[in-house]
């Protein structure tokens, strides 16, 4: 039970991480894995 709680909050973390990213770095990371479809 302890063990989930931990894994549930390093995934919030993880999600924070995420939203904190600056939108110009998330338009240029979908931009370069558009790109690499072609």
């Amino acid at each position: 039970m302890k063990r989930q709680k931990v894994l549930l909050q390093t995934l919030f973390q993880r999600q924070n991480h995420f939203l904190n990213y600056p939108l110009p770095t998330v338009l240029l990371l979908r931009f370069l894995s558009s790109s690499n479809f072609h």
